[in-house]
């Protein structure tokens, strides 16, 4: 079986395998997405049960015929319980604004290419447009939240968050440090969401921009990779009042006008 994953995973074209995967009932968005991410190593968001934190899994290949996926074992390291032959979960897989949501079920642990990784069997599968664009929450100048950045082996950096959302953030930091870090670096970061709420968060650099204009700033695309339950619970409420709060000033706007 491993014999012929391999020769999937590093053997066959991706336009070979793009006609095999049609022939399955899968639709042109799905297979184009996933290969992207395979030909990616992208990362899967993945929800495992009864547990709320972030996990994510790379994911190392996909088996067109038997309908499976290789993929890293998840970080951070969840229980191991939680990843034993025949447990299920679900993983996520995006490009752009689609999302490709995966119900798969642990098959075994296996060896590849020196590491450890899980093969997955997939039992559904959900494609929609991914709606966490509508999440995220655009901060007006001068109610930035502040955001605290640690590159490794430098200095740690005060940002601000420019807009947010349960999966990552654009921050804004004055000064020119595009050279510091480069893309897809892993970096530790304390976000500020309120006076009495502070969280911490490992996240990967998405992308990096420079601006001399107005006045010189560096700009950060980043991406979640890990944190907290509590993390996660009290980034997800900040969100849903943050939102509500929006909701509540349009409609006190929109009685004014009417009136």
């Amino acid at each position: 079986m491993l014999k012929r994953l391999s020769s999937w995973f590093s053997g066959r074209k991706l336009e070979e395998k793009t006609q095999q995967l049609c022939a399955l009932p899968w639709t042109h968005e799905e297979s184009e997405l996933i290969l992207w991410n395979e030909a990616q190593r992208g990362l899967g968001r993945i929800e495992l049960a009864g547990r709320s934190g972030l996990f994510h899994a790379a994911l190392l290949g996909v088996d067109i015929l038997e309908n499976q996926l290789l993929i890293d074992v998840p970080f951070p390291s969840p229980p191991v319980d939680l990843l034993l032959p025949g447990a299920v979960c679900k993983i996520s897989f995006s490009k752009h604004q689609q999302l490709l949501q995966l119900q798969v079920r642990v098959e075994q642990r296996l060896i590849f290419e020196g590491r450890t990784a899980l093969l997955v069997q997939i039992i559904e599968r959900d494609f929609h447009y991914d709606r966490r664009a509508g999440e995220r929450i655009t901060f007006a100048r001068g109610e930035w939240p502040l955001m605290c950045m640690q590159i490794p082996m430098a200095e740690q950096l005060r940002a601000r968050i420019i807009n947010l959302s349960s999966g990552g953030a654009l921050v804004n930091i004055f000064g020119k440090h595009d050279t510091i870090v480069s893309p897809k670096a892993l970096v530790g970061m304390k976000l500020q969401l309120t006076d009495s709420c502070c969280i911490d968060v490992k996240c990967a650099i998405k992308s990096i921009s420079y601006y001399r204009r107005p006045c010189q700033h560096t700009q950060f695309r980043v991406q979640f990779m890990a944190m907290s339950e509590s993390d996660q619970r009290k980034l997800d409420l900040f969100i849903a009042y943050e939102q509500d709060r929006r909701v509540q000033n349009s409609r006190a706007l929109t009685v004014l006008d009417a009136g």
